[in-house]
């Protein structure tokens, strides 16, 4: 089992997709533990390689890549990644979304834990409502761009849950609800599919049988046919014989 989360800035992706892969026992991947293990890589910080993504296309590539042999390499984890879905289609693919003021409201609070009163004052959820759009609309730009798609289509995912006013605990349980009855219902749709296929070739085999069975019936009845004609001409013949015997004797 493979759960893809997608999300918009501040729906709670990331820990979301944390507490699912905890509760159902699974691997965690996000696209960010990824980034960061691929500036190690290139002896670079984190900042650095993003900067460098801005104008490279070969860093999103490398990310991309990294997603596409995780779903065809491994089994049994969670990612977080915006484009998880597009690189792991056969994966269960989820969407959280939050109205950008909700986003906003929590990106503020997260940014601004533990800082003082006059750092807050600076960051206003102006700020950050602003971020978050402009963010979004710089996003879809460059997928639609590289990709031709638009993360944010609703119609590409199996859930979607509005979490602007629910807890991460609360959408992470909705997710594990609809993963078990998803697999259950993926289940049986196998078996239906096998029991339809056992079922095809049954019949294919029975007509076979049938087939093969008129076949030899209708042989056996062109022998016979055969076999009467082989008889009126031999009886002809011996009739014909006899006549020419008589005319002779005369």
């Amino acid at each position: 089992m493979i759960i893809s989360v997608s999300g918009t800035p501040g729906s709670g992706k990331s820990t979301v997709a944390r507490d699912v892969a905890k509760k159902l026992k699974l691997k965690y991947h996000s696209v960010g533990d990824i980034a960061r293990d691929l500036a190690k890589k290139h002896k670079m910080s984190i900042l650095e390689y993003d900067k460098l993504a801005e104008t490279d296309e070969n860093i999103d590539k490398e990310l991309d890549d990294v997603q596409i042999e995780l779903g065809n390499n491994e089994d049994n984890f969670v990612i977080d990644s915006r484009l998880g879905y597009y690189f792991i289609p056969h994966s269960i693919k989820i969407f959280l979304k939050c109205s950008v003021k909700e986003g906003a409201k929590r990106i503020f609070n997260d940014n601004t834990s533990g800082r003082k009163s006059s750092e807050k004052e600076n960051l206003s959820l102006a700020t950050a409502e602003k971020s978050i759009k402009d963010r979004m609309e710089s996003d879809k730009k460059r997928y639609q761009q590289y990709y031709g798609l638009d993360f944010t289509d609703e119609k590409d995912y199996d859930l979607v849950i509005d979490t602007s006013s629910i807890t991460p605990e609360k959408a992470a349980d909705q997710i594990i609800s609809f993963v078990k009855d998803f697999d259950k219902h993926k289940k049986e749709q196998e078996k239906e599919l096998k029991d339809d296929e056992d079922q095809y070739f049954k019949v294919i085999k029975e007509k076979k049988g049938k087939t093969k069975g008129k076949n030899k019936k209708d042989d056996e009845d062109e022998d016979t046919e055969e076999d009467d004609s082989d008889d009126d001409f031999d009886s002809k013949d011996l009739d014909d014989e006899d006549d020419f015997e008589e005319d002779n004797k005369k």
